[in-house]
């Protein structure tokens, strides 16, 4: 595995798989590029990209999102997430999951992040209202 810096046709290859858009867009968002202002971080295996983590400035909050393929999801995507740490800009992270999503909820909290915010119903996946959940991790 090696961990570099990730252009955006190669985390396209990423968001764009149909089991990852799946996860990442609801029925008010949808994806149709690579969200420009972040910064991508690589996993790549075989010299192909198999995963991302984004980190991004948004309010005056430091967000991480990470996006691993199915095949390399677990023990790799951890170990992924503790090397790209490397690349962060500060020491206390952001990460938003929608309730739905809770194998991501799962890593998150395996990972160190502690629940710190919940807004109620303001995410809609298929007609139906779900909680946002903000996690914070200071590293």
């Amino acid at each position: 595995m090696i961990v570099k810096r990730a252009n955006a046709e190669d985390v396209g290859k990423i968001i764009f798989d149909k089991d990852i858009i799946a996860l990442l867009e609801d029925d008010d968002n949808k994806i149709t590029e690579v969200p420009k202002g972040a910064q991508y971080i690589g996993c790549y295996v075989n010299n192909e990209i198999k995963g991302f983590v984004m980190y991004e400035w948004n309010n005056n909050l430091y967000y991480t999102h990470i996006c691993m393929l199915k095949g390399y999801r677990g023990v790799m995507s951890l170990n992924f997430a503790r090397k790209a740490l490397e690349f962060r800009e500060c020491n206390v992270l952001y990460t938003n999951v929608d309730e739905s999503l809770r194998h991501v909820c799962c890593f998150a909290v395996n990972f160190g992040f502690k629940l710190w915010l919940t807004q109620k119903g303001v995410i809609k996946k298929d007609g139906k209202k779900l909680d946002l959940r903000t996690y914070r991790l200071e590293v």
